[in-house]
């Protein structure tokens, strides 16, 4: 991409620092300290930090320009003038994708599982179709975040998959502009990022956002148990609906089961397809909530007329963070940190329930973003963790005390220092046990997870 093919699309107010007329870039960031040569930098301010502040150091790096909002002086890095970086850094995606032509955009939306259903379709297709799929990496699906991973690393795949992250009213309307979805997946809705929100209902419809954004006669999946998303369909009438779900739906999750073979669990689960009994073995343990993503994921290959081939789910792995389970020394440990709230944890303990264990342990963090909705939240977290013999409270944030009172009579621990926490939860851990990490991205108790798992590693 060259500075005449951003002057097509963007409303650049001036110049500044330029000696070529029309310089090439080559890579795309935000963050200075990934800059390479050839990196256009946008300087972005954020809650934190603002990128205009690094300037120097992303043209000691080798950048070879920064668009900015406002020229930064003494910094001899050529700088191309916006009034938002970040709308700009939105367009250039979107061009990007309008010039590499048609493609099929198929994006998820929900509270709970939308990387874990990426993932899953992802592999699926790429089995099948014979050609390389897209998909946006990590949690890179914000319109900061998104955009980027389009600019640097799509190459013109005729499919992409695409996770659209959600935290704050209007998101969704800048996610869909860039993106022009062709298919949407509408997962679940639960309490992430309602503290951001006035109500449930004005987060459920941020999310909706995606279905009304689709072309008439697109295909949507929606979870048909969800009565406010199965509604979709009376208020958006020209589309093409399929859905899952446990009770109705094209797709239904009928049941599964765990197993051990070879020192290794198993998931056996069994889903009805247009009425037709599948059954798919998947490696480790699957919580209700991921099973019900592969029903999304089946109800979706289905719809698009690929066959469902239950063999290439054998292999897949769940992503880290998302309720992935380990064997350290006949010890269980259950790694799910990516994020929190209170639907995933009761899905989380209704497996814990089903898994063999002398003794239940749960490390629990803050779960953020719930704003004044945070005290009664916090309370039912409480509730849910009635089960666990011990609970580890990991008080980096003093949210998480709005559990004490919901946990009277129960083994309760806490502690602020993640390495006293660690050796406080090896103090107590014996073989036989199970461990369950969980708390909000913000609060970083995977530091803890990982100091445990270092000195059981050494047992």
């Amino acid at each position: 991409m060259r500075l005449s093919d951003i002057s097509k699309c963007v409303d650049i107010l001036d110049l500044r620092n330029f000696d070529r007329k029309d310089p090439e870039f080559t890579r795309f960031h935000v963050n200075s300290k990934k800059v390479c040569e050839g990196t256009l930098f946008f300087a972005i301010k954020g809650k934190h930090h603002d990128g205009h502040s690094f300037l120097r150091e992303a043209w000691e790096k080798g950048a070879t320009a920064a668009v900015v909002e406002k020229f930064v002086k003494d910094v001899p890095i050529p700088q191309i003038l916006v009034r938002s970086t970040v709308e700009t850094l939105g367009k250039l995606a979107k061009r990007k994708l309008e010039e590499c032509g048609d493609s099929v955009r198929i994006c998820i939306t929900g509270s709970n599982g939308k990387t874990t259903t990426k993932e899953l379709i992802h592999h699926h297709l790429s089995k099948i179709v014979g050609y390389p799929i897209f998909k946006n990496e990590g949690n890179m699906n914000t319109e900061i975040g998104l955009p980027l991973t389009i600019l640097n690393d799509y190459h013109g795949e005729r499919i992409l998959v695409l996770e659209l992250g959600i935290n704050k009213p209007g998101d969704m309307d800048k996610l869909v502009k860039i993106i022009k979805p062709s298919i949407g997946i509408f997962l679940n809705l639960g309490s992430a990022h309602v503290g951001n929100f006035d109500s449930l209902e004005e987060l459920f419809y941020e999310k909706a956002k995606l279905i009304f954004s689709l072309e008439p006669f697109s295909l949507a999946i929606i979870n048909e148990d969800d009565i406010r998303i199965s509604n979709l369909k009376n208020i958006r009438r020209n589309l093409r609906y399929s859905g899952f779900g446990r009770k109705k739906g094209k797709v239904r999750l009928a049941g599964w089961s765990y197993e051990i073979e070879n020192g290794s669990f198993a998931t056996r689960s069994i889903y009805f397809i247009d009425g037709k009994r599948t059954e798919i073995k998947l490696k480790n343990v699957w919580n209700e909530g991921q099973l019900l993503d592969l029903s999304a994921v089946l109800c979706l290959i289905d719809s698009m007329g690929y066959e469902v081939k239950v063999e290439t789910f054998e292999d897949f792995e769940l992503p880290d963070g998302r309720f992935k389970l380990s064997k350290v020394h006949d010890i269980l440990l259950i790694d799910d940190t990516y994020n929190s709230n209170v639907e995933s944890v009761k899905k989380a303990v209704g497996t814990i329930s089903n898994l063999p264990a002398k003794k239940r342990i749960a490390v629990i963090g803050a779960m953020k973003e719930l704003g004044k909705f945070s005290g009664w939240y916090h309370a039912e977290l409480g509730r849910l963790l009635g089960t666990f013999d011990i609970v580890f409270i990991y008080l980096k944030d003093p949210e998480i005390l709005m559990i004490r009172d919901e946990l009277n009579g129960l083994n309760l621990r806490e502690e602020k220092d993640p390495l006293k926490l660690a050796q406080d939860i090896l103090s107590v851990v014996e073989k036989g046990d199970l461990i369950y990490f969980k708390a909000s991205r913000a609060i970083e108790i995977e530091r803890v997870m990982e100091e445990v798992w270092r000195n059981l590693s050494n047992f």
